[in-house]
């Protein structure tokens, strides 16, 4: 679902950033390609929000963490969506 709001943000944007908390997108293929197609969508693997910052109008401060070294750093942006996807589990 997040891969799907991306590309459609991105009509409107001048950039998305998608924090992904995995190695590789779980989206269909389709929507996969569609999104590494698009230019103005950049990818940040193995990382997740962990702080939202406002720092003054329209513009904030994301803080993000690296899931293999535990480090934190910061991206500038001028708002976010999060989107969630919960695994239902598999027998």
């Amino acid at each position: 679902m997040a891969i799907e709001e991306s590309l459609f943000i991105a009509r409107f944007a001048r950039k998305v950033t998608v924090v992904h908390q995995f190695a590789e997108l779980q989206a269909n293929k389709t929507a996969r390609e569609k999104t590494f197609a698009k230019e103005k969508i950049k990818f940040i693997f193995e990382h997740e929000p962990r702080a939202f910052l406002k720092n003054g109008s329209p513009s904030m401060e994301i803080r993000i963490e690296d899931l293999k070294t535990g480090k934190m750093k910061s991206i500038a942006a001028d708002g976010s969506i999060a989107a969630i996807t919960i695994a239902r589990e598999l027998e």
